[in-house]
């Protein structure tokens, strides 16, 4: 037992410092700085000061916000229960209304990724196989013949292949989103105040909203994965091993949704493998391996069915490695370490030939990284760049990957688009974004109660 409280204790230290040190730096610089994208929607970004008062000021107002609703739950502990699940219901129909409606009067239309992964479900769905040709957009991307798939389910279920099916979709995501994170919160934080306070917040969730019409699988993985995540956690608190057969399933969903949902995997499984050796149960090992064989071998029978329908024998596409020599590039017309296109280009100009493109960007990898080394004060300005521009950005890019429009803009959306009503939902999600790192920083130093 000694042992089974040491080993908790370590882990609960360990992950209260790795957050700490990583979030301690983001609310830091969240207090002082911001990026935004510029109006032009071509990626371009600046970088703004922060009105320091205003922060405090938001400080206040949320300070002021929490101990009313701590209030509230000591003295009406009885009647706020029941007021969570009220508010969690009327947060999801709202959010879910509000997304119908974004998606309704939003004239957006699927470009880049978005019109590729569309287009290739339709073609395929008609029986033109060349998105698989080694040039073909799933024969270099094969991690997307999941997303694929799923769309193709979509256009089945809905008899209709008009990409506004995606976006409904989407918006009916929503809802699954903010119900899996309360039943999160709720396993493990069982106090109603912070329920309350996480509907407050969903409220406010403008990013959410703002990609229902992107046309991709950035919300499909958010409710494979949380959904995942929040049965998951019950299935361990609970013992209930039976509990892992739909987790297994939404694991496979939620890496056919994005293919970096291999990240919420690897934690999934740490987690499961910490509880097998606190419980000493092989049932749990078994379940970790399942893991991460299920969607490995979801993803090999996909290839294998449209291999033989198509004809066409899939390679694995663009090698990773290629993608992490992308990530270290230095700033050019696009920040530095962001996606711009290095990748393709290469796989495409050496003629799809994988190893000969795993042999280039190794090489640049390894000459960039040493560069680096030898430059010890860029190698850290560029990393706290990279992760600036990629975490620091309040509305984390939920505009600019929408911004191909078919018709004009209705006001509303121009305002929020191109107006004051932009710089308006910029700066609530400027403050909101801040709380939310120093939440997860607060959060961190208490994390082993």
């Amino acid at each position: 037992m000694r042992n089974k409280v040491t080993g908790k204790k370590l882990l609960t230290v360990s992950a209260g410092l790795f957050l700490g040190v990583i979030f301690l730096y983001l609310s830091w610089y969240s207090l002082g700085y911001t990026y935004y994208f510029t109006l032009q929607y071509d990626e371009s970004m600046a970088e703004a000061r922060d009105f320091l008062p205003l922060h405090l000021l938001t400080m206040v107002l949320v300070i002021c916000l929490f101990l009313g609703v701590q209030w509230l739950a000591g003295h009406f502990h009885r009647h706020l229960k029941a007021a969570g699940w009220g508010s969690l219901l009327i947060v999801m129909a709202v959010m879910a209304v509000l997304a119908v409606k974004w998606v309704q009067v939003l004239p957006t239309a699927p470009g880049a990724d978005q019109y590729y992964i569309y287009n290739a479900a339709q073609e395929i769905t008609d029986g033109n196989y060349s998105a698989f040709l080694p040039d073909g957009y799933i024969g270099r991307y094969r991690f997307q013949i999941g997303l694929m798939q799923l769309f193709r389910w979509l256009f089945q279920i809905s008899g209709s292949r008009d990409w506004k099916v995606i976006c409904y979709a989407n918006a009916a995501c929503i809802p699954l989103i903010i119900l899996s994170g309360y039943c999160i919160l709720k396993i493990c934080y069982d106090r109603i105040s912070w329920q309350i306070l996480y509907c407050i917040a969903m409220l406010l969730c403008l990013p959410l909203l703002f990609y229902t019409p992107f046309v991709y699988g950035e919300v499909f993985f958010m409710a494979f994965g949380s959904c995942m995540t929040s049965l998951l956690l019950l299935c361990l608190k609970t013992k209930r091993l039976s509990l892992f057969w739909p987790v297994i399933v939404l694991a496979v969903f939620a890496v056919w949704a994005k293919g970096t949902g291999w990240v919420l995997i690897i934690a999934a499984v740490t987690v499961t493998g910490i509880y097998a050796i606190w419980r000493r149960s092989g049932m749990l090992v078994l379940c970790a391996l399942l893991l991460v064989a299920s969607p490995l071998a979801a993803n090999k029978m996909l290839t294998v069915h449209y291999e033989k329908v198509s004809g066409i024998a899939m390679e694995e596409g663009i090698p990773s490695i290629a993608w992490i020599a992308m990530g270290i590039h230095p700033e050019g017309e696009r920040r530095g370490g962001w996606y711009d296109g290095y990748n393709q280009d290469t796989y495409m100009a050496l003629d799809c030939d994988r190893e000969k493109t795993a042999e280039v960007s190794r090489d640049f990898f390894l000459e960039r990284f040493r560069e680096l080394i030898q430059n010890p004060k860029e190698l850290v300005v560029f990393y706290k760049n990279k992760t600036l521009t990629q975490w620091n950005v309040p509305l984390f890019e939920s505009l600019s990957t929408n911004n191909l429009f078919y018709d004009e803009l209705p006001p509303l959306a121009e305002e929020i688009y191109y107006g004051k009503l932009h710089w308006i939902c910029e700066g609530v999600m400027n403050e909101y974004h801040f709380f939310l790192c120093l939440g997860i920083l607060l959060a961190a130093a208490g994390i082993e109660e």
